[in-house]
């Protein structure tokens, strides 16, 4: 994204709001991971996801059943396509639209009475799960990896984006827009909020915007 911006004159930079680390709690991924011909649908719904959950199964050493005896596979978002391409896994269900609602639309016919694994961050909306639950899905949601605030955010950014001097804010998840709020502070939030121009991934991400009072351009794609 950087890249694109900057081949059409923008100045970017980079303000790190979030950190990826491990889980807390290992043992419910693991056990997962090692039951994972238990299940018949696995779904993701991130490229991270994909990355914590193959990174356990390399720590364990396990050789992830995936394939023709295998779970089928789920996920939203072409990223998340991709990094499961990486890894050798095809993906039997993919939503046009790049949104949770979409995924559970297109898996409503094929999940009742089957046996779902969702890994996810610790801070995933439950809506998915519990629309799952409602149509009959044995969901198991594990946390694959936390969502955390950086431990030094950059002070000269900071200081930059609170007094104005950026034209435009981009936001690619939920998780980044609270950060944002929580580091920036909720005061500066208000004061910059209609100076710049705003921009958001997806619904969900805008979601997240619209709570702290700001209005966004929405991308068609994520």
């Amino acid at each position: 994204l950087s890249q694109e911006l900057a081949k059409r004159g923008a100045t970017v930079l980079q303000f790190a709001v979030v950190e990826f680390l491990e889980p807390e709690h290992w043992t419910p991924l693991k056990r997962a991971l090692s039951n994972l011909l238990s299940y018949e649908w696995v779904i993701f719904t991130s490229q991270n996801t994909v990355r914590f959950f193959f990174e356990a199964a390399h720590q364990q050493r396990l050789t992830l059943p995936f394939g023709r005896r295998g779970p089928r596979v789920a996920a939203v978002g072409s990223e998340t396509v991709r990094a499961l391409a990486e890894r050798g896994v095809a993906v039997d269900l993919r939503p046009e639209e790049f949104s949770s609602a979409a995924l559970f639309e297109s898996l409503r016919p094929h999940v009742p009475s089957k046996k779902v694994l969702l890994p996810q961050s610790d801070r995933a909306n439950p809506t998915l799960v519990e629309q799952l639950r409602q149509i009959g899905a044995q969901v198991d949601a594990v946390v694959a990896y936390r969502v955390v605030l950086p431990q030094a955010p950059d002070a000269d950014l900071l200081r930059c984006i609170r007094s104005g001097q950026v034209d435009a804010l981009a936001f690619a998840s939920p998780s980044a827009v609270y950060n944002f709020a929580e580091i920036v502070g909720r005061t500066w939030l208000r004061k910059i909020r209609s100076q710049v121009c705003w921009a958001s991934i997806g619904p969900t991400t805008t979601k997240a915007l619209r709570e702290h009072g700001v209005s966004a351009v929405e991308a068609e794609e994520a």
